[in-house]
């Protein structure tokens, strides 16, 4: 009896195989690269052109968080996280519109902003059909931005500023009054009643007015702000679309699947093409083959 070996292919064997397949269908890989590729420049070229704007912003962090190092850094991070969600709302994009005489805040432009990490600096990118109008929004943006914030921080001191600018007013009227009244008197005890009464308003005067310059200090310390620290500029070399680029990675694609579906085809192809594939996939001897000659006529 003669015993059934498997023979498997060697490693060059199996090279060459492929090999020999893939030149056999190297006019369907060449075509679909050629296809895919040229195929998605021509869409690529008729894609309108984006283009980007960078500015970059730092956090001002208010005087009375900067007590130790670490906590200073760490509110500055908290506030880069915030700062960069707030700058996109709906408020700072309408009052960007407005500033710029525009009805409504272009459509085609679309903003970034990115907290650089363990810094306290913001990356605001803004992306447009037009370099001159990316590089103006990128620059309005941080202008509206800013004036938002010191606004809002204002207004958590307006009614005690407007309550104590009331008191200051109400009492130099009574100084005044006072004086006036102390001007006229002749009688020297209603004289001396006066001055004392003119000098308790001077001294609640210097009192609230010491209590306003204290509000504004407080003011001034728990408030932080940003400082832009460079101005976008235009870019006139467009971020998208990249024509060369897409047809090269569509062609690459296009050459794989080419690929794939040549591998696929051959892997459920059982045609017998060599004899020696029977003793390497069965292990069954060859014993003879027939041989076909063409007939004579």
């Amino acid at each position: 009896l003669m015993e059934n070996k498997l023979e498997e292919r060697t490693s060059s064997e199996t090279f060459v195989m492929y090999a020999n397949l893939l030149w056999h269908w190297a006019w369907l890989l060449a075509l679909c690269a050629i296809l895919a590729g040229g195929v998605t420049y021509y869409l690529s070229r008729k894609q309108t052109p984006v283009y980007s704007a960078t500015t970059t912003i730092m956090i001002n962090v208010a005087t009375a968080a900067q007590t130790v190092t670490n906590t200073t850094l760490t509110t500055s991070e908290q506030l880069a996280d915030t700062y960069a969600q707030v700058i996109l709302m709906q408020p700072v994009l309408n009052g960007v519109a407005k500033r710029l005489n525009l009805a409504a805040f272009p459509k085609t432009a679309s903003i970034q902003a990115t907290p650089v990490l363990n810094t306290q600096l913001i990356t605001v990118v803004v992306q447009d059909t037009d370099p001159n109008r990316a590089a103006l929004i990128a620059n309005t943006l941080v202008q509206v931005f800013s004036d938002k914030i010191q606004t809002d921080q204002a207004s958590r001191y307006a009614d005690s500023t407007k309550g104590i600018q009331t008191q200051l007013a109400d009492l130099q009227q009574q100084i005044q009054t006072t004086q006036q009244d102390l001007t006229a008197a002749t009688d020297p005890s209603q004289k001396a009643q006066l001055q004392t009464t003119l000098t308790q308003y001077n001294q609640s005067y210097a009192s609230v007015l010491q209590s306003s310059e204290q509000l504004k200090l407080a003011e001034a310390q728990s408030s932080s702000g940003i400082i832009q620290q460079d101005t976008a500029l235009p870019v006139n070399i467009p971020i998208s679309p990249k024509p060369n680029r897409d047809m090269a990675l569509a062609a690459v694609t296009g050459l794989l699947i080419a690929a794939g579906g040549v591998f696929l085809i051959e892997f459920l192809d059982d045609t017998i093409r060599d004899p020696d594939e029977i003793t390497r996939k069965w292990g069954v001897p060859i014993l003879g083959t027939i041989i076909s000659y063409p007939h004579e006529r």
